[in-house]
């Protein structure tokens, strides 16, 4: 087996761990919090993963043995990762990423619809929150 045909059958276990785990933090009752996680989920499913998939293939490379603390490890590495480029894009100002609205364009957009006083400080305050929960969840 070559290494796209790996990822081909690592990356949907993997996506799957990440979904579950974000989508089992939507029963919180907090008002900012499940547009965050929907954000972050939609984020993270977009890339490619390939960091989780190589820590699973880390793994099995040593112990020949794949359960679910490794993809709970992987997912929270994909987690993570997602929230560095989340923060990434507001340092350098970058409205796409995977031919996608980065996460804070998209909150400078809802502070254009909601009339903020500032909406760029809008998108970039939210995109920060939404970053730092990212790191939270991992």
């Amino acid at each position: 087996m070559d290494f796209n045909e790996y990822v081909g059958i690592k990356r949907p276990l993997l996506e799957k761990k990440i979904t579950g785990i974000l989508k089992s933090k939507l029963s919180k009752k907090i008002s900012l919090y499940p547009d965050s996680i929907q954000k972050i989920l939609q984020f993270v499913n977009k890339g490619k993963l390939l960091r989780g998939v190589l820590v699973i293939l880390s793994y099995e490379g040593f112990s020949k043995k794949f359960d679910e603390t490794v993809l709970a490890v992987s997912a929270a590495l994909e987690i993570l990762h997602t929230a560095l480029l989340i923060h990434d894009d507001i340092m350098d100002n970058d409205y796409l990423r995977r031919n996608n609205e980065t996460v804070f364009y998209q909150y400078i957009k809802e502070g254009r619809t909601l009339k903020a006083m500032s909406p760029t400080l809008y998108g970039q305050s939210m995109g920060i929150s939404v970053g730092d929960i990212s790191f939270f969840l991992a």
